[in-house]
């Protein structure tokens, strides 16, 4: 199984840079808007570190009204000014296509600029990028390379990607000991998503990996990073090695990270309210929070939000509105929804 996304792409391409985690921890507060004008003229004036704060609330849409067109031509600006992280934030933007056309070959030409300068989130992205194809001709060996080199210095994210090749011997001789070895270091640095890796049900960690996998998670989440409250809710309400199974510890913890902008929480927290596991059953709600999913672009969202109109629960049964909700989790590449159309009359 692979490690868990870290919440921003959800699959290998991607996941290197990590600025959305820097805004979740360094904005825990209420922006102030004396501080963002600060920014923004510090900016004007030349400042590259300004530029890029700023490029990264206008990203997040924190304190300012959300918009990733500026804060793409805002961490161009910082990076023509050297700023090599806002060039790994340039390059996540290029592939994913938000706020600037998808180009995902421009997104490797940046990476492998900040890779070639030390940068490690320089070099996992470029990882990313050879371990998917994206971008570049695929090669899983230079991507092992890459995540070895980030991961020997200090890169958790690296770590966990570089174990889930030795998992399933990409790129690498398969080894199952290095990988679990990998996941743990990860875990023990810090990086979330290895901590709920731990977590999963075909793990085999000890109760005291668990453990440490759960306080990671918690110490993240508090510090603002919903990904990892949504991580230590499926730790909940799966139990299991040590970790008592409680949805209704879940419940909130899944609202924490939907409210924060996690749109899988949603979907999570939806579940619960459907089935009245931990909260009282709420089909309406569960409705409400799909919705909120799919309007954010989480395509299970808008699959689960057509289920309901299918069989009326929670909304007014509406085929032709189930239809429409079921084409678009297909046409964006959720291949439940596909299925769901093909066996619609």
């Amino acid at each position: 199984m692979r490690a868990l996304s870290s919440g921003f792409g959800g699959a290998a391409w991607g996941r290197g840079v990590m600025s959305l985690l820097f805004v979740s921890v360094t904005w825990a507060r209420p922006v102030d808007q004396t501080q963002i004008g600060r920014f923004a003229r510090s900016c004007d004036g030349g400042d590259a570190t300004s530029c890029a704060n700023l490029a990264m609330l206008y990203e997040s849409g924190l304190g300012v009204r959300k918009d990733e067109a500026r804060a793409a031509g805002l961490f161009d600006k910082a990076c023509g000014a050297g700023q090599l992280t806002s060039c790994n934030s340039l390059a996540r933007l290029y592939a994913a296509g938000h706020g600037v056309a998808k180009d995902e070959a421009r997104a490797v030409v940046l990476y492998q600029k900040t890779c070639d300068a030390g940068d490690l989130f320089g070099c996992t992205g470029l990882a990313h990028a050879y371990e998917s194809g994206r971008g570049v001709a695929k090669d899983e060996a230079q991507a092992a390379t890459l995540y070895t080199r980030s991961c020997d210095s200090g890169q958790m994210a690296a770590c966990a990607d570089l174990g889930a090749l030795y998992e399933e011997g990409r790129g690498v001789a398969k080894d199952t000991v290095e990988a679990t070895a990998l996941t743990k270091k990860a875990c023990g640095g810090g990086y979330a998503p290895a901590c709920a890796k731990l977590s999963g049900p075909d793990s085999s960690a000890a109760p005291r990996d668990m453990a440490h996998a759960a306080g990671e998670l918690r110490r993240s989440c508090e510090a603002g990073f919903s990904p990892a409250c949504n991580n230590l809710a499926t730790l909940y309400q799966s139990g299991g090695a040590g970790i008592p199974k409680d949805e209704a510890q879940a419940a909130p913890l899944y609202k924490r990270a939907c409210e924060g902008g996690y749109l899988p929480g949603c979907n999570n927290l939806a579940v619960l309210y459907a089935s009245g596991r931990g909260v009282p059953k709420d089909e309406a709600q569960a409705a409400v929070l799909y919705r909120r999913a799919c309007e954010g672009s989480e395509l299970k969202g808008c699959y689960m939000l057509g289920a309901l109109y299918a069989s009326g629960h929670g909304v007014p049964k509406d085929p032709a509105k189930a239809a429409d909700l079921f084409k678009q989790a297909c046409d964006g590449g959720f291949s439940p929804a596909c299925d769901t159309l093909k066996g619609r009359p």
